[in-house]
């Protein structure tokens, strides 16, 4: 798909500049081609203006135009099921913080010097030659990301960039000239005023980042990054030993297959090693991601990973068969049963490293887990319609507690009366139980 994606995109360049506009590509496509990295997307820079590009090719054969930003210069041109955006050279007469009003013009050197990163403001014309006007090539042969012209006048012009700046950084494991982190920091309490899409799509993209290492998250939580763009005011309490937790966390990464969970992974290491990101409880924590857009596997994912720990940390010492049962189908519901069995369990043996009773624990769980398979199916005769068919008298926030007792009993293998109930409701309740054991061999 990229050969083609390159194809289709050195074509539509080609009918630019048989036309008689010169036109280049520019940005991510030419600073990826020069780091040895396939691009993915490409964009061309034009003297042409948004109606003539949609003319040219309009009169082409199997070429689209969609006029996806007229007013600041781009029309996305549709061929072959690839896409290509090319907006018209242009400067900036008047930025807001993240919009811009523009003027068309004619200067390569100019359009580039509006850009974010001189790594990102290279251009590449059809003869394969670079053009660089702000020493571009030079920081990516030296590993530095820098912004084009002041930094603190690039941030001003659009607040996104102090994101970018570090995603780039984690991305190709860049350094950058001295104290600029502190410096783009200041600038991220401005970033509440993007929207919240933009946000996690920045986000998301940082965690999964191919070359992000340790090092760096270690560096995020020290310049409080991630604090710094948190939406919601959160209290709780400390989660213990975080330091420790946030390193077998980060090795976790090993046995993790799933790109959304690897993102997970690294975005609860975040958490762990930052004391004052607290949460009193798992659903505060997917309540404040979810503000940032975080889908519900998401944030599921993130406050499970981060309380399942605690959950077993701080549990008793020794569990029963239920609460080893209960515990896995809640972790079950979550990960899903393959992904649970392959994946989530080795990253919390791998967090448990150093605990030992933490150690144990898991230990009991994948025993048990193996051992009681069985059982989690007789929970599938655990419904509202079949307690009414047994006991029909039981009303309301009864019906909720009796059917949690009956998926303990069932886990645990045994009966026990319900206190709240009086002693028909519970033998009618006994003799369900017993139906249902019948169902299924017990060991």
């Amino acid at each position: 798909m990229c050969s083609q994606q390159r194809r289709v995109a050195r074509l539509i360049l080609k009918h630019l500049v048989d036309a008689h506009f010169p036109s280049m590509f520019v940005g991510g496509c030419v600073r990826d081609s020069l780091m040895g990295v396939e691009p993915h997307d490409y964009d061309i820079a034009s003297v042409a203006l948004p109606e003539q590009v949609q003319n040219i090719f309009s009169l082409l054969i199997d070429f689209d135009c969609i006029a996806t930003g007229i007013d600041h210069g781009t029309v996305t041109v549709v061929s072959q099921g690839c896409s290509v955006e090319v907006t018209t050279l242009r400067r900036d007469i008047q930025t807001d913080g993240r919009h811009a009003v523009v003027e068309f013009g004619d200067d390569f050197e100019q359009d580039a010097l509006r850009r974010d990163f001189t790594m990102n403001a290279l251009y590449e014309d059809i003869d394969g030659r670079i053009h660089d006007y702000v020493g571009g090539q030079d920081d990516l042969k030296l590993r530095c990301i820098r912004f084009v012209g002041d930094p603190a006048t690039r941030l001003e012009e659009d607040v996104l960039r102090a994101l970018r700046y570090f995603r780039f950084k984690s991305r190709f494991d860049l350094r950058a000239e001295r104290d600029v982190d502190e410096m783009v920091c200041r600038f991220l309490p401005r970033v509440a005023f993007l929207s919240r899409e933009r946000i996690h799509s920045e986000w998301i993209r940082m965690l999964g980042c191919a070359h992000l290492s340790y090092e760096q998250i270690e560096q995020w939580s020290a310049l409080r990054l991630w604090r710094m763009i948190w939406l919601s005011q959160t209290s709780g309490v400390s989660l213990e030993d975080g330091e420790l937790l946030a390193q077998q966390l980060w090795q976790a990464q090993s046995v993790c297959t799933q790109s959304e969970l690897l993102a997970c992974i690294r975005f609860a290491c975040i958490l762990h090693k930052d004391p004052f990101l607290d949460f009193v409880d798992a659903r505060s924590l997917e309540a404040a991601m979810k503000k940032l857009r975080f889908s519900r596997r998401e944030a599921l994912s993130v406050s499970g990973l981060l309380f399942a720990f605690q959950e077993i940390y701080t549990a008793t010492a020794t569990w029963s068969v239920a609460e080893v049962l209960m515990w896995v189908e809640k972790a079950e519901q979550l990960y899903g049963q393959g992904s649970f069995r392959q994946m989530v369990v080795p990253i919390l043996q791998l967090m448990a490293i150093g605990y030992e009773e933490v150690e144990s624990k898991i230990a009991q769980i994948v025993h048990v887990e193996v051992e009681y398979a069985y059982r989690r199916k007789l929970l599938q005769q655990v419904s509202g319609k079949h307690l009414a068919s047994f006991c029909p008298e039981l009303r309301g926030k009864v019906v909720g507690i009796v059917l949690a007792h009956m998926r303990f009993c069932l886990l645990q293998g045994t009966w026990q009366d319900l206190g709240e109930l009086n002693l028909a409701q519970n033998s009618s309740l006994k003799e369900w139980f017993l139906y249902i054991e019948t169902l299924s061999p017990v060991c």
